[in-house]
């Protein structure tokens, strides 16, 4: 019992040395959250006893708020995109499909369609894996496929002339 005592106020004057050391280094812009973030943590580890008794690990409770945060946690391994995230996904491709279909028209191509593949890969979030064009006539296709390849940074461009 002692023990724990021992360690419970060791940590607490170890988080106080380093919130010291951490505020003589800090700007007058960043104190602010210096303070917020240290008063978030210090009552964590003064609640740290209380959680412990019942039932609940501080490392929990910690985890939970990082998460609802959007950050990422160590004790987090699951890089899937979250539910807001899959919901603007569909959004987010449909504003890019306007917008290469808006960039074919300004070259003075008649752009019927335009699909394109969005990525969910958690490195590349967002990124535009490969498009499809469908244009009127016979003509005009070389060059809309290297401006979208130049603007999107897109390989994978496939133009169909209907």
């Amino acid at each position: 019992m002692i023990e724990s005592v021992r360690a419970y106020i060791k940590t607490i004057a170890e988080f106080m040395l380093f919130l010291i050391i951490i505020r003589m280094l800090a700007t007058e812009k960043s104190r602010k959250y210096i303070n917020f973030a240290s008063g978030i943590i210090l009552v964590l580890i003064a609640a740290s006893p209380i959680m412990e008794i019942i039932g609940m690990p501080p490392e929990t409770i910690m985890n939970n708020i990082l998460n609802a945060a959007g950050i990422y946690s160590e004790y987090n391994e699951d890089f899937s995109l979250g539910e807001t995230e899959n919901a603007l996904m569909p959004v987010f491709k449909a504003n890019v499909e306007k917008s290469i279909q808006a960039d074919i028209e300004g070259l003075g191509i008649i752009c019927l369609n335009v699909d394109c593949g969005v990525s969910d890969d958690f490195e590349r979030t967002g990124g535009i894996e490969s498009v499809t064009a469908i244009i009127e006539g016979q003509s005009g296709g070389d060059e809309a496929e290297n401006f979208i390849k130049r603007k999107y940074g897109v390989e994978n461009v496939n133009i169909i002339y209907q």
